[in-house]
C-alpha cells in the first residue's frame, strides 16, 4: 500500500513542481526593452533562413557567433511568431523546470533555486544562461549518481546523463564548454576503471558525433578571429562581482551603473548590510557543503570538487592573462555548486532545529534575503535594463523632425524596435544613424547615450556636453538625450 502511494505521489510531486516553476518564472520575465545584448541575439535570430542569420553574424561578429545551440533555438522561437519582449524571453521557462527538477531528491532544492536572484533573473533575460544552468543541473546530478557507485564498479548508470549535458552545455556557448570540461573531470577522477570498460566507450562513441561537431565549430570560429566581448577589462576583480551577482544580493545592493561608477569601499559603505548578508550566506553554504559531501566517499569528494575547481581556474586565468571581464553569467553553470549545498543546509535547519536552532535562523534569513532580493531586481527602478525600446522610439521621432542625430550605443536593439513598427523598410530608415551619423558632436542636435560612463571612461560627461552647448533633456534607464542649446533656440 505503501508503495502504491509513493508511486503515485511521484508523479504528482513532479506535475506540482512543473505548475510551481512554470508560475515563479513566468512572474520573474517582465515586459522590459531589450538590453544591448538581448537586442544582438534577437535581431540576428530574426534573419528569415539559416544561412541569413549565419551570415549576418558573421558580418556583425559579436559573441553570438559562439552561441550556436541558442541562437538556433531563438531562430526557431522567432519563426514560431514569438515578438513581445515577454512572449520571446520565455524561450527560458521549461529550461528553469529541468532545472527544478534534475535536483527534486533534495526536498528543498526547488525553495532554494525558486528564490535564487540570480536564477530567476536570468530567466528574465533574453541569453543562453538559462539553457546553461539547466545543463548543469542535469550534468551535476549525473555526476552525484556516479560518484556514489563503486570505483571499480563496472556500472554505468548516469553516464548518458553526463554526457549528453556536457554536450548541451558546450553547444550554448564557449564559456560553458569549459564547465563540460570540468563535469567529465570529475567523472575520470571518480570512475577511472570505467576507462577500461568497453561499455563505457560504446557510450562515448555515441555521444562522440555530436562531441566532435562541436569542437570543430568552436575551432573554426577561433581561427576566424570571433571572440567574445572584452569589455571593462577584466582581472580577479571581474570575477568578484560574479560571485556577488551568483549568491544573489543584486537585488539589495545598487544598480550596475552606481557599481562601475564607484570604488568598493564607496559601494560597501552605502550598502553595509551587503557584507553581513554575505557572511551569513557563507557560513549556511559552507554547513551545507558538509552535509551535501558527508555521504560520499574521499574519491568521490576530490572529483565533485575538480569539476567546480576546474572551470574556476581557468575562469580566473582567462581574466587575468587574457583581460576578459568574467562575470556572474560567465559562470552560471556552476550554479548548482552554490545552490545545492544551500538546500542541503535547510534540511539541517529541520533535522536538527533543536540541537541547532542557530542554523534554521540562518537559513531562513537567506531564503528571506533571496526572495528580498529577486523582489527588487523584479520591479526596483534602479535595476531595469538599458531601455532602448523608449531610446529607439524618440531617435525615430527626431529623425522625421528633421533633426541631426548622434547615436552613441548599439544599432542591432533598434533594428529590432524599428522592425517590429514598421519592417524593413523602417529598419532601412534607421539605418541613418549610422550612414547619415554626424562627424562630432558640434553638427549634431539631438545625443543618444547610452551608458555614458563608459562612452565618457574616466571623465565626467556632463561639464564636457555643456561646455560644447548641449543640454540635458531626458534621462531614462541606461541612456541620456542631449540636446543641442542653439538647434532649441531655432
Amino acid at each position: 500500500m505503501n508503495d502504491r502511494k509513493l508511486s503515485r505521489a511521484c508523479p504528482l510531486r513532479t506535475l506540482i513542481l512543473l505548475v510551481v516553476s512554470l508560475t515563479v518564472g513566468a512572474a520573474a520575465i517582465t515586459h522590459q526593452s531589450f538590453w544591448m545584448d538581448e537586442g544582438n541575439a534577437i535581431f540576428k535570430a530574426m534573419m528569415p533562413s539559416l544561412p541569413d542569420m549565419w551570415n549576418f553574424s558573421k558580418h556583425m561578429r559579436g559573441s553570438e557567433i559562439q552561441m550556436p545551440l541558442f541562437m538556433l533555438s531563438l531562430w526557431g522561437w522567432v519563426k514560431i511568431g514569438w515578438e513581445s519582449e515577454y512572449a520571446l524571453r520565455a524561450i527560458n521557462l521549461p529550461f528553469l523546470a529541468i532545472m527544478v527538477l534534475a535536483f527534486r531528491r533534495y526536498r528543498f532544492w526547488p525553495l532554494v533555486c525558486l528564490t535564487s536572484p540570480f536564477v530567476l533573473y536570468y530567466v528574465g533575460e533574453l541569453r543562453p544562461y538559462m539553457f546553461q544552468m539547466a545543463g548543469a543541473a542535469v550534468g551535476f546530478s549525473a555526476l552525484c549518481q556516479i560518484v556514489r557507485q563503486d570505483p571499480k564498479s563496472a556500472e554505468t548508470g548516469g553516464i548518458n546523463g553526463l554526457l549528453f549535458s556536457s554536450i548541451f552545455m558546450a553547444a550554448t556557448s564557449l564559456t560553458a564548454a569549459v564547465c563540460s570540461i570540468g563535469l567529465c573531470l570529475g567523472l575520470v577522477i571518480a570512475r577511472p576503471h570505467l576507462l577500461k570498460n568497453m561499455g563505457f566507450w560504446k557510450r562515448v562513441a555515441i555521444w562522440s558525433p555530436l562531441a566532435l561537431l562541436v569542437a570543430t565549430y568552436y575551432t573554426y570560429t577561433l581561427m576566424e578571429g570571433f571572440r567574445g566581448a572584452v569589455d571593462r577589462g577584466g582581472g580577479l576583480l571581474s570575477m568578484g562581482f560574479g560571485g556577488y551577482e551568483m549568491i544573489g544580493l543584486m537585488g539589495l545592493g545598487p544598480g550596475r551603473d552606481e557599481i562601475r561608477g564607484s570604488d568598493l569601499i564607496g559601494l560597501l559603505t552605502g550598502y553595509p548590510w551587503l557584507p553581513l548578508f554575505a557572511a551569513v550566506i557563507a557560513v549556511v553554504w559552507l554547513i551545507g557543503v558538509g552535509e551535501f559531501a558527508a555521504p560520499y566517499s574521499p574519491r568521490a569528494k576530490v572529483a565533485l570538487a575538480s569539476s567546480v575547481i576546474l572551470p574556476v581556474t581557468v575562469f580566473a586565468a582567462v581574466s587575468v592573462i587574457a583581460n576578459f571581464s568574467i562575470l556572474g553569467r560567465h559562470m552560471s553553470p556552476l550554479i548548482p555548486a552554490l545552490l545545492v549545498p544551500l538546500a542541503c543546509c535547510c534540511d539541517v535547519a529541520v533535522r536538527k532545529f533543536r540541537s541547532r536552532p542557530f542554523v534554521a535562523v540562518a537559513v531562513s534569513a537567506v531564503i528571506a534575503c533571496g526572495i528580498a532580493s529577486s523582489a527588487m531586481l523584479r520591479f526596483s527602478e534602479r535595476h531595469e535594463r538599458d531601455d532602448y525600446r523608449s531610446a529607439t522610439h524618440l531617435a525615430l521621432k527626431a529623425l522625421r523632425d528633421g533633426q541631426t542625430v548622434l547615436w552613441q550605443g548599439d544599432m542591432n536593439a533598434p533594428r529590432y524596435y524599428a522592425y517590429r513598427e514598421g519592417g524593413m523598410p523602417l529598419v532601412n530608415y534607421l539605418q541613418r544613424l549610422e550612414s547619415e551619423m554626424p562627424s562630432s558632436r558640434m553638427f549634431a542636435d539631438i545625443i543618444f547615450i547610452n551608458r555614458p560612463d563608459l562612452r565618457f571612461e574616466g571623465a565626467d560627461h556632463l561639464p564636457i556636453l555643456k561646455r560644447d552647448g548641449f543640454e540635458l533633456k531626458e534621462r531614462f534607464p541606461g541612456f541620456e538625450i542631449w540636446e543641442n542649446g542653439y538647434s532649441k533656440i531655432q
